[in-house]
């Protein structure tokens, strides 16, 4: 019974700051696995792409399993769509039930995707709800959170923090060796950079995985955040791990894989 009341106490707290949890946790899973290196927007894509992806990954905090994401991306002629929904369960899903929803639609060009707009957030709320829209014409970037709006110079290769977990479809390893790039999470844009590890292998429900490992270079002290992009699988993630300066530990790791080529 204790241990009961101390997993809900524990969640109540959570509770009580989701929104700013949430929106870091969507934030470092989109940092880490952006795969275009915005530094060379003219970077020329050399593998064929999946036209469809269906996944499922579980996430989990200090070990215990606090939600389920569910990705869709497709393409069709040269337009993409995605959307995402990550959903709380167990303990978590009393104190927080509400779903996150993201989408991102936009244009495939033969250096990957080039978004129009993106759209997040928790029910219909505009204190809840972050979007950002893409003037490529103009260069010209609207971005809206917590109500109001403002508009930022629109530069090469931007992404949005959906889109850019689909870009590496576009790419290959030797393209991931050394990462710069830029995203917008609705609410500003941001640069990041990562390196790329020694390969490895990992367990996971799909079973073992031969992966490239990312490591986010940490700038004044931000917390640990490291991807791993399955080799055989179109270098598609399947698992992330966040390491915040206090020490809680978020993981995220893939339990189904659907891709359609």
């Amino acid at each position: 019974m204790p241990n009961i009341l101390n997993a809900l106490f524990a969640l109540t707290s959570i509770h009580n700051t989701m929104r700013g949890r949430y929106k870091r946790y969507w934030d470092y899973w989109a940092m880490c696995i952006l795969l275009l290196c915005t530094a060379s927007p003219q970077i020329t894509v050399v593998q064929a792409a999946p036209i469809a992806v269906e996944a499922e990954y579980q996430v989990s905090m200090n070990g215990m399993t606090i939600a389920t994401l569910h990705e869709h991306f497709s393409v069709q002629q040269n337009k993409y769509q995605s959307f995402s929904e990550l959903r709380p369960s167990g303990l978590l899903a009393i104190v927080k039930p509400n779903p996150i929803q993201v989408t991102s639609v936009g244009l495939v060009l033969r250096t990957g995707l080039q978004p129009l707009q993106f759209e997040g957030g928790i029910g219909e709320a505009e204190s809840k709800r972050v979007s950002a829209q893409f003037d490529w014409k103009t260069l010209t970037l609207q971005i809206t959170h917590n109500g109001r709006s403002e508009q930022l110079v629109l530069s090469a290769g931007l992404q949005d923090r959906l889109s850019v977990m689909y870009q590496f479809l576009y790419l290959s390893p030797a393209q991931v060796a050394n990462l710069s790039f830029e995203m917008t999470n609705g609410r500003n844009v941001e640069t990041y950079h990562y390196q790329l590890g020694p390969d490895q292998e990992i367990d996971t429900p799909l079973g073992k995985l031969h992966v490239l490992h990312l490591v986010r270079q940490r700038p004044n002290n931000e917390p640990v955040v490291e991807v791993w992009l399955a080799k055989d699988q179109q270098l598609m993630p399947v698992k992330m791990r966040i390491i915040e300066r206090n020490g809680s530990r978020y993981e995220q790791l893939i339990s189904r894989l659907k891709l359609q080529l």
